[in-house]
Order: structure tokens, then sequence, then C-alpha cells
């Protein structure tokens, strides 16, 4: 992106190779976010009980020690779950088409099921507790409660690994 630049009242632009803009937000908890970003990484850390809404277009996304529901979804980029618990009847969807998924230390609030899909890449469950159903392309985990999250991942070209 060029970037612009004033001088004597006239406005300019210039080339900006490797320009880039980073914003890092120190947020109460139990606070809703919506991200949005079109060449970037997007991580998030440590939030209370809320809604995460996170899209990029070209860039990883991560969730790291949060509490909630999830959406979260880029084009091009991995996609990391890091010690998640996903809210009681709850519906979660990540979505990739170029990238693996990961989760880790993934946990329903009374329960959870996660589907797990690719095209194009293997699949890996490593989860004590959990009742798989394992394919090469497809699994299906489930930590039985009262109230199961539902937690949905797609991506077309990478590995999804749950441990």
């Amino acid at each position: 992106m060029p970037a612009a630049r004033r001088t004597e009242g006239v406005r300019k632009t210039l080339p900006c190779n490797g320009c880039g803009v980073s914003f890092e937000l120190d947020l109460p908890a139990n606070l809703d976010l919506e991200l949005h970003s079109s060449n970037g990484t997007l991580a998030v850390t440590g939030t209370g009980r809320s809604l995460l809404a996170l899209d990029t277009s070209n860039g990883p996304i991560t969730i790291t020690r949060a509490e909630g529901t999830l959406d979260a979804r880029t084009s091009n980029g991995p996609i990391s779950l890091n010690d998640v618990r996903l809210s009681g009847a709850s519906r979660n969807v990540l979505r990739t088409s170029n990238g693996p998924v990961t989760l880790v230390g993934v946990e329903g609030e009374d329960g959870v099921v996660v589907e797990a899909t690719t095209s194009n890449g293997h699949t890996a469950v490593l989860a004590p507790g959990y009742q798989v159903t394992l394919d090469r392309n497809y699994f299906r985990a489930l930590k039985n409660g009262t109230a199961n999250a539902t937690l949905e991942v797609r991506t077309s070209n990478g590995a999804i690994t749950m441990r």
C-alpha cells in the first residue's frame, strides 16, 4: 500500500514496500470482538466469556486461553486454538481454504463435538476422554455432556490436528 505524505498542502502518494501496521489492544474480559483484516495476522489471547468473530483474507488466526463462541475464517492461513473453552450448546466455526488447523486443549462448557473435514490433507486426533471416529480426511470427536457445543472445522488444503 502506498504511503501518503503531505508537502506544502499537496498530498503525494509514494510507494511503500513492506509497510504495515500492527495493533495490540488490552481490553476488558467478557467483551465480544469482531476483527477483520485483509492481509494480516489475527491473534486473541485471554478473553473472558465472549463472542469472537475473526476474519482475514491472507493471514493466520490464533486464539489462546479464550472462552465463549467462535467464528474464525481465513482464506490463506493456518488456524490455531489453544486452551479454548466453548460455551454450552453453542455453534462454532473454523474455516480456511489454504492452511492447517490445530486444536490443542479444546473443551466444551458442558460437552463438545468436533467435526473436522479437509479436502486435501490428513487428520490426526490424540485427545484423551473423547470418543473419536477417524478417517483420512474427516474426524468426529465427542466428549458428551448435557449441552454439547459444536465445533465445525473445514480446510481445503491442509491437515487438521487435535490434541
